[in-house]
């Protein structure tokens, strides 16, 4: 895994105040087990750097541009291809550049954002095109987006900012944006930029938001109502970062933070590093929709990427020797 974060600016400011460690405290677990973890097949998928991961009945969905396509099928059960839909391209049904991806509510679609041609196509599981939408135009960027329920949007973007300010979320329906969030757990202007594209995982009920940091651990967890309301925020480890040659870099102080988090609607599940080694990925981390601590498994393999089937079974990606394979994840 690269500890390295490349980061295209269109922005940059001077450093302001930031955060004390005291607001900081490490995660503490009431209950600590582990878990089963088990390759689902000895072939590695063929694929490139997967970009997100998600279930859909006996469905590992992949979202990965690989092979002129970009939704990867897999077999949850013996992990074999089944197959792969979004073409690449500009055309109606065509995915240029996927930024997210989503299931909706109903269990039988999903979508993808295009943040190339900035619009949302809508698929059936088995890959059949339904149709697209665009984005909201009242955004300078729109970096991601996650269609939620009907006519509810979910933006990661440039929403309502001045020039040279950071924007995070806006909450936007048919008659257009509801709702921007654009506050900060941190007032260090180059510590913010550690929350551009963070993960962020939304409950399946569509009802709740949490997105956490992979440099530094902040975890934010969000109300998806029409106030785009902050529920809570949990600080373990500051984003102790530095911007050089237009990049954003660890300083040898930081401890990395999450590399991925998925939910269903009672847990957050989290692959939470928690260590100056981002290569730290043996272990799932559960908290509640409150931000609080709850379980930490130990797991065998090395997993980064997570989505979860329900509160007993999760599917994830682990890559060895440049290559990238299906894993079942069975809590007890």
């Amino acid at each position: 895994m690269r500890s390295l974060i490349l980061i295209t600016l269109t922005f940059f400011s001077a450093i302001g105040c930031s955060n004390t460690d005291s607001d900081y405290s490490e995660p503490s677990f009431p209950k600590n087990d582990s878990a089963i973890c088990r390759y689902l097949s000895d072939d590695p998928l063929e694929i490139t750097y997967p970009k997100d991961i998600i279930i859909a009945n006996d469905n590992v969905l992949i979202l990965s541009s690989s092979h002129g396509k970009w939704i990867h099928r897999y077999s949850t059960h013996d992990g074999s291809y089944l197959g792969s839909f979004a073409v690449n391209g500009r055309g109606p049904g065509e995915i240029l550049s996927a930024a997210s991806i989503v299931m909706d509510r109903d269990g039988k679609t999903l979508s993808v954002f295009d943040s190339s041609t900035k619009k949302l196509v809508h698929y059936e599981v088995d890959g059949r095109f339904l149709s697209e939408i665009p984005a909201d135009s009242s955004a300078s960027v729109v970096r991601r987006a996650w269609y939620l329920k009907k006519d509810s949007i979910l933006y990661d973007g440039q929403f309502d900012t001045e020039p040279g300010e950071q924007g995070r979320f806006a909450l936007a329906d048919n008659s257009g944006v509801m709702n921007v969030y654009n506050d900060f757990p941190v007032d260090d202007k180059v510590q913010r930029l550690a929350f551009i594209s963070t993960p962020v995982t939304i409950s399946p009920n569509g009802k709740m938001m949490a997105t956490g940091t992979f440099m530094g651990a902040i975890l934010e967890i969000f109300a998806l109502d029409r106030d785009l309301s902050k529920v809570t925020e949990r600080d373990m480890y500051p984003p102790l970062v530095e911007f050089k040659n237009g990049s954003l870099w660890e300083t040898p102080q930081m401890y990395f933070g999450f590399s991925d988090l998925t939910s269903t609607d009672k847990r957050i599940y989290s692959i939470l590093i928690g260590s100056k080694n981002p290569e730290d990925l043996n272990a799932i981390s559960v908290f509640n929709w409150n931000g609080k601590e709850s379980i930490h498994y130990s797991i065998d393999i090395p997993v980064f990427k997570i989505t979860a089937r329900n509160d007993k079974e999760l599917y994830g990606i682990s890559m060895a020797d440049n290559e990238f394979y299906l894993v079942k994840i069975e809590l007890p």
